[in-house]
C-alpha cells in the first residue's frame, strides 16, 4: 500500500534567531536585469547551463509559516543561495576563494534522471558532495557570523547546515525572465537551471546578514499568487511547500 504520509518540516519561532550585520558583499544582482546579464557572461565562457541551488529555510512568526529571503534594492528578493556569487564575490571573501568553486558548485547537466529525482522528492543534490559543500559555504557567507569580533577577520563560522528535500526545480531555456518548472519538449540546454532545497534550522541560531541585504521573513499567505511582486518562483512556493506537514515548536 502506497504511504500518503507527507515529509514533515519542524519550524521554529522567528524571534529564536538572533540576526546581526557583517561587512557588505559586492553584489552585481540588484534586479532581475543585472542577473540575466550575468548569466549571459557566466554561460558565454563554458557553454554549459548554469546550475544555482538555493535555500528554503522557514520560521513562524504568530503561529503561521513565514520564508526567510535576502532583499536588496528595496524591491529585489531571493533565496540565500549559490546564484547571488559570481567571480568577484567569490574572491572577496578567503572562505569561499577556492580554485574552480565558480564551476565546482555546478550540478550535472539537467536530462532525464534530474527531473526523476525531482519528481521522486528527492534531494537532487545529496549524491554531489562537493555540490553540498559549496552550497554550505554560501549560505555561511551570506548568513553566518564572522569566527571573532576583530575588525580583521574576514573568515565566516562553518555552520552545520541540515540539507532536507528538494522543493522544486526551475529552467530558463532563454536569456530572459521566464522560468518553467520543468524542461521545455524543444530545449536540449537551457540556460539555467535553479533548485529550490530545504535547509532546515535548528531551534536557535544566530545569524549575520551583509550589510547591503536585508533578511525578511514573508509569509506563505503573502506570496501566494503575489508573483507581481516576488516573481513566479517565489510566489510558487506556497502551492511547491504545500505537501509538507508544518511543525510549529514553541
Amino acid at each position: 500500500m502506497t504511504s500518503t504520509t507527507s515529509p514533515k518540516l519542524n519550524i521554529y519561532p522567528l524571534e529564536n534567531y538572533a540576526i546581526t550585520s557583517k561587512e557588505p558583499l559586492s553584489d552585481e544582482d540588484v534586479s532581475v536585469q543585472a542577473r540575466i546579464e550575468r548569466l549571459k557572461a557566466e554561460y558565454s565562457s563554458t557553454g554549459h547551463t548554469v546550475k544555482n541551488v538555493e535555500a528554503v529555510m522557514l520560521v513562524h512568526e504568530h503561529n503561521f509559516p513565514h520564508v526567510l529571503m535576502l532583499q536588496t534594492a528595496n524591491t529585489y528578493f531571493r533565496l540565500p543561495g549559490t546564484s547571488a556569487f559570481s567571480q568577484a564575490n567569490l574572491s572577496d571573501n578567503s572562505t569561499l576563494a577556492q580554485p574552480g568553486l565558480e564551476s565546482d558548485y555546478l550540478l550535472p547537466n539537467p536530462g532525464a534522471d534530474t527531473i526523476a529525482a525531482a519528481g521522486a522528492n528527492t534531494s537532487i543534490i545529496q549524491s554531489n558532495a562537493q555540490t553540498l559543500a559549496n552550497f554550505r559555504k554560501c549560505l555561511n557567507c551570506q548568513l553566518a557570523p564572522l569566527k571573532s569580533d576583530s575588525s580583521l577577520e574576514t573568515e565566516f563560522e562553518d555552520l552545520d547546515w541540515q540539507f532536507g528535500e528538494v522543493v522544486s526545480c526551475w529552467y530558463r531555456p532563454n536569456f530572459e525572465t521566464e522560468m518553467y518548472p520543468y524542461l521545455p519538449a524543444h530545449v536540449s540546454n537551457p540556460k539555467e537551471l535553479v533548485i529550490y532545497q530545504t535547509v532546515n534550522l535548528p531551534e536557535r541560531r544566530k545569524l549575520c546578514i551583509p550589510k547591503n541585504s536585508k533578511l525578511v521573513a514573508v509569509p506563505l499567505f503573502e506570496l501566494y499568487e503575489n508573483s507581481n511582486r516576488y516573481g513566479p518562483q517565489l510566489a510558487a512556493l506556497a502551492h511547491n511547500l504545500s505537501r509538507f506537514d508544518f511543525v510549529l515548536h514553541k
